[in-house]
């Protein structure tokens, strides 16, 4: 990750960041065992765990912005703060699928894809935009609210947002030129494939909707989000991943009618 530059409230800021991975980088380690280099990794994630007040982007606040914190002790003013930054051969956080049908999504932890606060006890509301080639489909969490297409009609704009606060691990995107479904049953529920697996994805989804009215249904309460979202990629390191309003399932998950079903005690053959 690079940062070119941090504002706060538009004013530009003084700022570091460290990443502490790249610790691990070294040859010269006075013992190349698995204890010591257990030791290592969890030293240098403890140096930046947000949860022990520390993190790896630090921001120098300039002045002005502290005397107005200092005016107000009892209800600090909101800041805004603005990171530029360009993401190149990410080591982790999106996996990248070439191929046929290339497409990539997010995995593992949220800072190592953009800027954030990343611990599951800070919660915020987001909006989240993505623009991306004009054939290609952007997926996150939240309520679509906008897509926008360039002047030149070469890349398209995907504005979600989500008002339910939520922390930055449970943000999640997935990218590609997806095949869309959306329930019959349940239309707030819409479902993605990557292209030629539609038919599939239909039959495999078909009672997903039962699922949800079962469960709100036991535990007395409505589904916490408006819409839902289920993306199937391939090689997802797990069967599925969760994020707030949408999961990521593999792609080997998916199945059509000529399946063995198991009911009542016997197998039927559906052809």
């Amino acid at each position: 990750m690079r940062i070119y530059w941090v504002r706060c409230d538009d004013i530009v800021c003084k700022f570091g960041y460290v990443d502490p991975s790249s610790k691990l980088a070294r040859t010269d380690f006075p013992q190349k065992n698995h204890t010591y280099i257990q030791h290592c990794y969890e030293s240098a994630i403890a140096e930046s765990d947000p949860d022990r007040n520390h993190g790896e982007l630090k921001i120098d606040l300039p002045p002005e912005i502290l005397e107005r914190i200092r005016n107000n002790p009892e209800s600090p003013p909101t800041l805004s703060i603005t990171v530029e930054y360009t993401l190149e051969k990410p080591r982790g956080g999106l996996q990248f699928i070439q191929g046929q049908n290339m497409h990539c999504y997010s995995y593992g932890e949220s800072r190592q894809w953009f800027p954030c606060v990343d611990t599951n006890t800070e919660l915020c509301t987001w909006t989240l935009d993505f623009t991306v080639d004009a054939n290609l489909t952007a997926v996150s969490c939240g309520e679509l609210v906008e897509t926008v297409l360039s002047d030149d009609t070469k890349t398209k704009t995907y504005r979600y947002k989500l008002l339910v606060p939520t922390s930055a691990p449970n943000i999640g995107l997935a990218i590609g030129s997806f095949d869309i479904h959306v329930d019959r049953a349940m239309p707030e529920m819409t479902h993605f494939c990557i292209a030629g697996l539609v038919d599939s994805l239909v039959f495999s989804t078909n009672t997903t909707y039962q699922v949800i009215e079962y469960f709100e249904d036991l535990l007395s309460a409505r589904f916490p989000y408006a819409l839902y979202k289920q993306v199937f990629v391939e090689r997802l390191p797990n069967k599925f991943k969760s994020y707030s309003s949408m999961t990521l399932y593999d792609t080997n998950l998916l199945y059509n009618e000529r399946v063995l079903d198991q009911g009542m005690g016997n197998f039927i053959y559906r052809q």
